[in-house]
């Protein structure tokens, strides 16, 4: 899925919410330093507004 103008991590905490969701899983690339830096981390940001546990599997 393709969202512009928006957080994804937001919007993947949002949908878990209201869909109930128990726990969200989802992986990451393991990006470090200045790639982490310019392209940020959408599953940092899920954590961050996820009501539900938030289970992160690294590449």
């Amino acid at each position: 899925m393709l969202i512009r103008g928006v957080d994804p991590g937001r919007t993947i905490a949002d949908l878990a919410r209201r869909s109930r969701a128990s726990m969200i899983i989802m992986g990451s690339h393991g990006r470090t330093g200045l790639q982490r830096l310019m392209l940020g981390s959408i599953a940092e940001r899920t954590l961050r507004y996820a009501k539900c546990p938030v289970l992160i599997v690294k590449k």
